[in-house]
């Protein structure tokens, strides 16, 4: 079967940086010897397939790699980072996907980072929107994640109260009763607004 090469010539040396990112893209020429070397061709690994997974992402066949799994398996964007470069990724290196599409393995699309360095570009990613609730029962106004919210996490009622034990006599109070004018407007003033991009107070 015809293998699957990204091109590095022997020698190369690739002095820059990705962006925003301190680990060195350079070629390794040391490696020669490696299984899956070969300084004739100008790449370590030769993809003899592929498949893609539930998570989205693409597991290249590369069954001499150190890493790959009983049935011969590598994480494809790591392979494709390890051709280009000239040599293994270490265990603190991460190849992040620039437009986060987990199936573009294309080297434009792909960024050596530390794993530290990715970590904080995913949190500054990161935002849950925090909306402002009146509580139906006590009337008290409270922050939550809008994705724990009846916004969100839709229920009967379509209010959120404060707390388990508000909760439990708000709705105490409309199995005897039932949904009365009153309780309806309590319901209906439960949202407040929402916040946009920031932490929920503490």
């Amino acid at each position: 079967m015809l293998g699957l090469w990204v091109q590095v010539p022997p020698g190369l040396q690739i002095e820059n940086k990705c962006p925003g990112s301190s680990a060195a893209l350079e070629h390794d020429s040391s490696k020669i010897g490696v299984a899956g070397w070969s300084p004739a061709r100008g790449t370590m690994w030769n993809i003899i397939g592929n498949i893609k997974r539930n998570d989205g992402y693409i597991y290249a066949k590369v069954p001499e790699h150190p890493n790959a799994t009983a049935n011969g398996y590598v994480l494809m964007h790591r392979i494709v980072m390890e051709n280009y470069i000239g040599r293994l990724l270490t265990d603190n290196e991460v190849v992040h996907h620039v437009d986060e599409d987990k199936s573009n393995n294309d080297i434009s699309n792909l960024q050596l980072m530390t794993n530290e360095e990715h970590a904080k570009l995913h949190a500054s990613k990161r935002t849950r929107k925090i909306v402002l609730l009146k509580c139906p029962q006590c009337d008290k106004e409270f922050q939550i994640y809008k994705n724990e919210s009846f916004l969100q996490k839709k229920n009967k009622y379509q209010c959120t109260c404060c707390s388990n034990e508000c909760r439990g006599k708000f709705y105490k109070q409309i199995q005897i009763h039932g949904v009365t004018p009153e309780i309806q407007s309590k319901i209906d003033s439960c949202f407040i607004r929402e916040f946009e991009n920031r932490t929920r107070d503490t």
